[in-house]
């Protein structure tokens, strides 16, 4: 239930005429680091730059829609591989196959390997983060 409402809530957000307008002042400060370090650590009035709003593109709306839809496929399939047809099945097994096979060997069921596969994403995304940010 709690996903359907986030879902829904996504949902009706994205229906709100200039709903971005009302938070784009909030996110132009936070982009501000000086300022909205200024504000955290020092109260000061924050030195606004304004920035032109953007107006919604198609493409990141048909981004937005596709990823939907290759997460609705991929959670159906989770789902109800079993009641899928053999052919489907064959094709999934013949494409997914593969990239499975080889995740599924570098998971040896080990908890230790799971925590150090975690900490190599932890540490890889940081990495990427701090890259793009800096």
């Amino acid at each position: 239930m709690p996903a359907a409402a986030l879902l829904g809530g996504v949902l009706i957000a994205g229906l709100v005429p200039d709903l971005s307008v009302r938070f784009e002042p909030a996110a132009d400060l936070f982009l501000d680091r000086r300022s909205y370090a200024d504000l955290v650590l020092n109260g000061a009035a924050p030195h606004r730059v304004p920035i032109p709003p953007g107006a919604p593109l198609l493409r990141g709306a048909m981004l937005g829609v596709i990823s939907a839809l290759v997460a609705a496929v991929g959670a159906a399939i989770g789902l109800w591989h079993a009641k899928l047809p053999a052919s489907i099945k064959s094709l999934i097994t013949r494409t997914l196959g593969p990239p499975f096979k080889g995740l599924r060997a570098l998971h040896s069921g080990h908890v230790g390997d799971y925590v150090a596969w975690l900490t190599v994403g932890v540490a890889v995304l940081g990495g990427l983060m701090a890259f793009t940010l800096g």
